[in-house]
Parts: structure tokens; C-alpha cells; sequence
């Protein structure tokens, strides 16, 4: 009975001690302006994170407009042979001269290799 008062008295003695300490060693002020300045920091990275994110945005506007203005996929290039192809074709002749017909199909024979060796180009 009187070893469990004794280790009570000393665990709350330890416990005292301790508090004490932690007490004396504890400043609010000091430990608020601890605070302060790690929140400080964090709205800094917080304004840098939100300058990076808007330079990256606007470089991604002005990428997609920069990429507005240019057909990926060819589509342009394809009407052009499309429609070529369909007025200078020596077998879509609609001239009624045979002068006429003739100078397109010259124009046909001159300009398709050409306009094949581009859409290999492009494609490869």
C-alpha cells in the first residue's frame, strides 16, 4: 500500500516536472510568429503556383491558336487533289473544244506526279 502512494507521488511528481518545464519553455508569441511565417511561405508557394499556372495556361492559348490556323489531318489538301483531279482529269473532260481538252490533260499529266510526291511528304 504504501509503494503504490509512493509511485503515485512519484508519477505525479514526474508529471508535475514535465508540465512545468513544458510551460516555462512554451511562448505563445514566439511560437504565433513560428506560425505566422511558415503561413507567410505557404501563401507565397500558393501565389508562385498560381503565376505558373496562368503562364501555362496562356501558353496553351496562344499553342491552340498558333494550331487553329493549320489543317492536321489534311483535310484542305485532300479537296484540293479532290477538285483538281475532278476539272484537269483527262476522262472528266466537260471542254467542247478538243484544244481545251487536250491542254488539261497536259496540265493533269504535269501537275499530278507533283502533287503525289507532296501527299507522300506529308504523310511520311
Amino acid at each position: 500500500m504504501l509503494t503504490n502512494i509512493l509511485m503515485s507521488w512519484l508519477v505525479l511528481f514526474a508529471v508535475w516536472r514535465l508540465a512545468s518545464r513544458w510551460l516555462i519553455t512554451y511562448d505563445p508569441v514566439t511560437h504565433d510568429a513560428s506560425l505566422q511565417g511558415e503561413l507567410d511561405a505557404l501563401k507565397q508557394k500558393l501565389t508562385e503556383c498560381r503565376r505558373d499556372l496562368e503562364q501555362a495556361r496562356w501558353e496553351l492559348d496562344k499553342e491552340r491558336k498558333e494550331q487553329a490556323g493549320v489543317d492536321p489531318t489534311g483535310r484542305k489538301f485532300t479537296k484540293l487533289k479532290r477538285a483538281f483531279s475532278k476539272h484537269y482529269h483527262p476522262d472528266s473532260q466537260t471542254s467542247k473544244s478538243v484544244l481545251g481538252d487536250k491542254s488539261r490533260a497536259m496540265v493533269f499529266k504535269d501537275f499530278w506526279p507533283i502533287i503525289q510526291e507532296v501527299e507522300r511528304d506529308k504523310s511520311g
